[in-house]
């Protein structure tokens, strides 16, 4: 199975993540709008978008959930924010997403599809030197898409029982 994602028309509607099997078009789904990363864990596809993650079931072609970035009323990403990766704690009830420009994680509650909360990370000088080089390293256009191959190191981990994440020497907790 091949994943591609596409931003969708320019006023900020769903964009598209067309699936295909053996070279063809297996479906194609309404997913986050402005996606800004794509990745499979745990079994299912992840796109996450400037307001909202969609989680996809590959076997079964569809959309499982649509989990909105925020809390309550309020937004905990900006539309600008650039996440870098995702990863699923074991047991599969929540799930982390790491913006490393913005020095921040956002928790997932997959469960209860939504958003928990978030945590900074870095710390003073080290904050601004870490921010400056993520935003050199990851790109600063808004159309910007990240795939996290198995091949580049991670910088979020959870640990085994996930109730914490850590992200590059600073932990994040549930």
């Amino acid at each position: 199975l091949m994943a591609m994602v596409s931003e969708g028309p320019a006023d900020g509607s769903a964009g598209e993540l067309r699936l295909l099997r053996d070279g063809k078009l297996a479906a194609t789904l309404p997913v986050a709008a402005r996606p800004k990363y794509v990745t499979q864990e745990a079994g299912s596809i992840y796109v996450v978008g400037a307001i909202d993650v969609t989680r996809v079931d590959p076997a079964g072609l569809q959309v499982t959930a649509t989990i909105p970035l925020a809390k309550g009323a309020d937004a905990i990403v900006g539309g600008g924010d650039r996440p870098f990766e995702l990863v699923v704690t074991p047991n599969g009830r929540r799930a982390f997403i790491h913006y490393p420009v913005q020095d921040k994680v956002v928790v997932l509650d997959l469960e209860q599809k939504k958003a928990i909360g978030t945590a900074k990370t870095g710390r003073g000088g080290k904050k601004f030197l870490g921010g400056m080089m993520s935003a050199l390293t990851y790109g600063m256009s808004d159309r910007t898409y990240f795939y996290h191959p198995g091949s580049d190191p991670p910088q979020l981990l959870v640990r085994p029982d996930g109730r914490f994440a850590q992200v590059l020497g600073h932990i994040a907790a549930e």
